[in-house]
């Protein structure tokens, strides 16, 4: 099936909604590990990580939407070019994202707690 532009402009917006959720998540996992670091905040940990595991279910939906429609698109070299610039800002996104928590991370190794993804 040869790709239209309104099958690759409806993936587009896909990948649009998918930055959106990334973006959403970046703050909310910094407030989770920042609350983390003061255990007395036990009721922000709670919601943060509700709203964390939300929009990680939101990601995982529409990260499966994107590859169904990719699947079912025959791009042209146009077409593949605009959906990798999409791409490569998620990329920097989730990079900054995985960054942040693995350096969290390490700073509460060295406090001598756990914490595991």
């Amino acid at each position: 099936m040869a790709g239209t532009s309104s099958e690759v402009r409806t993936l587009l917006t896909h990948y649009d909604k998918l930055l959106e959720l990334h973006s959403r998540l970046e703050p909310v996992s910094k407030e989770l590990t920042d609350a983390m670091g003061d255990l007395t905040k036990f009721e922000t940990i709670q919601t943060k990580l509700k709203e964390k595991m939300s929009i990680v279910e939101s990601i995982q939906k529409e990260s499966q939407e994107i590859s169904t429609k990719k699947e079912s698109l025959n791009l042209s070299e146009p077409e593949k070019a605009e959906i990798r610039k999409v791409e490569e800002k998620l990329t920097i996104i989730v990079k900054r994202i995985i960054d942040q928590e693995d350096f969290n991370r390490d700073a509460f190794k060295k406090q001598g707690v756990k914490i595991t993804r």
